[in-house]
Parts: structure tokens; C-alpha cells; sequence
């Protein structure tokens, strides 16, 4: 019973994790404006790794409701149940630190600055003027990298991001080939 107890609390605290980031997310994004906003990755990444999760939670109560249900204790797991148990936690493990790494990366654009919070790393401060080139990523795709003068990467940027299309027209001012700024077609381009 200590192991499932153990599996239990963790499952907990990563989807005490998840929701904080989720809040944090929508309560940045309700403060957007033409002159101060956010780009996120779209929602795609982190809602598979919510999946996953959702996939670990699964595993972990099939087990825990069909041994309630013959009458088996906790502490009286089968060796198959255990190894269900500890997968069923692997994947809310991985799928958590997944779903927080990706809900991590922005950049909130206010007053001439960005501020660039990649996946894993420390939080970055750029001014807007100090973009001075960009490079598509891709031909195939919309999204770019930007450069200063001496040319070093300072970030990229996707454009199924949300918030690009502001995030472009912020720097189009500072570079020197604004013309080359990737659009995004279809859904992507509100």
C-alpha cells in the first residue's frame, strides 16, 4: 500500500502542477493588448502531453478499481499490477514535466522589450531594437530566427505560435529585411 500511496501523491502533484500552469497561462493572456502581449506555442504540444498524463492516470485506476473490485488489498498488488502501477506513474511523470516545459516557453512583448522564456534555461531580456535581421526557419513553413548586428541568434520563433503576427509586426521596424517576415496562411494567419 506505501508504493500505491507513494504513485497516488505523485499523480497529485503533477496535476497540481498542470493546473497552476494552465491558470498561469490564460491569466497572462487576458492582459493582451496591441502593445503588450505574449507569444505561446499553440496548445497542440502541451495538450499530447496532457494526453499522456491522462493515459497514466488511466492505467493507475483500471488497476486500482479491478483489485478493489476482487477484494485484493493495496498493500497485496500482483507483480503485474505493480509494474502497471509504476508505468501508469512513469507516463503522468513524463507527460507532466512535458505539459510544464512547453507551457513554460513565451515571450512577453511590453514597451519596446521582450522578455524570452525558452523550455529549459534562464529568462532573456531583448529589446525590440536590438533585433536587426531575420532568417525564415523554413521555405515550407511560416516562423524565423532573429539576429542582432553581430549576429548572434537571439531567438526563433514559430508561426503556429500565438501571438505572431503582432510579434512580427513589432520588429518589422528594427530590421532591415522586414519584407522577408513569413505569413502565415489560413488558420494560422489570426
Amino acid at each position: 500500500m506505501e508504493i500505491t500511496f507513494k504513485y497516488a501523491i505523485i499523480i497529485l502533484v503533477v496535476f497540481a502542477l498542470i493546473s497552476y500552469s494552465f491558470a498561469a497561462a490564460r491569466k497572462a493572456e487576458a492582459k493582451m493588448n496591441a502593445e503588450h502581449f505574449v507569444v505561446k506555442q499553440m496548445l497542440a504540444f502541451p495538450v499530447m502531453s496532457f494526453v499522456l498524463v491522462g493515459m497514466g492516470v488511466f492505467v493507475y485506476l483500471i488497476i486500482l478499481i479491478g483489485n478493489l473490485n476482487k477484494g485484493i488489498s493495496l498493500s497485496e498488488l500482483s507483480e503485474n499490477d505493480s509494474f502497471g502501477v509504476m508505468l501508469g506513474t512513469i507516463f503522468v511523470i513524463i507527460g507532466g514535466f512535458l505539459v510544464f516545459i512547453s507551457m513554460r516557453w513565451k515571450m512577453v512583448v511590453s514597451g519596446g522589450v521582450i522578455v524570452f522564456t525558452p523550455f529549459l534555461g534562464k529568462t532573456r531580456t531583448i529589446r525590440l531594437s536590438d533585433v536587426k535581421h531575420i532568417r525564415a526557419s523554413s521555405k515550407n513553413e511560416p516562423g524565423f530566427w532573429a539576429f542582432d548586428n553581430a549576429g548572434k541568434k537571439l531567438f526563433t520563433v514559430s508561426g503556429t505560435c500565438r501571438g505572431y503576427m503582432p510579434l512580427a509586426n513589432a520588429i518589422s521596424p528594427y530590421i532591415d529585411n522586414a519584407s522577408e517576415i513569413p505569413q502565415p496562411k489560413g488558420f494560422l494567419s489570426r
